[in-house]
């Protein structure tokens, strides 16, 4: 997740806490920021680390930041990534293409890579066909899909 793509996040990651997902699922938050006065929910973290693995970094921190500096595709660098994961990203579509491209590295099928596309949506209800990609509108199928149904040609046009 990027910025306030948090949000969303959130409540898979609450829903992970509180058991209504398989316990026997591991967690792995990527979190990526500008800086500490743009980090959503500071105050959940230290509950969040006890049962998944939270990994932030920032964009421009200041001097006192102590966790990595730098973009959110510099915290798959080194990572130990769970076994066959299911990966979710909600942020800065600009975002996406450099996060798919970190995943496609470590052999996440496309199956397997949701992306929500909710910025896209103008009316909300398919008529100004502003959030086509492809033959699906992100406001009546989405917003949230799969890479496969997406397709790699149609990413550039989601960003």
């Amino acid at each position: 997740g990027g910025g306030c793509g948090s949000v969303t996040l959130r409540s898979l990651i609450l829903d992970h806490l509180d058991g209504k997902l398989s316990p026997k699922n591991k967690m792995q938050v990527f979190y990526g920021c500008l800086n500490e006065e743009t980090l959503q929910f500071k105050k959940e973290y230290s509950a969040w680390k006890k049962k998944i693995s939270l990994n932030i970094i920032l964009e421009k921190p200041k001097k006192s930041w102590k966790g990595k500096k730098g973009l959110i595709t510099a915290l798959f660098k080194g990572a130990k990534i769970v076994k066959n994961p299911v990966a979710i990203i909600c942020g800065p579509p600009i975002m996406y293409k450099f996060v798919i491209s970190e995943l496609k590295k470590l052999k996440i099928p496309d199956q397997d890579i949701y992306i929500s596309l909710e910025r896209r949506m103008s009316c909300g209800v398919g008529t100004c066909q502003h959030c086509a990609i492809g033959s699906m509108y992100v406001c009546k199928d989405g917003p949230v899909f799969s890479l496969a149904e997406i397709g790699h040609e149609n990413m550039n046009k989601a960003y």
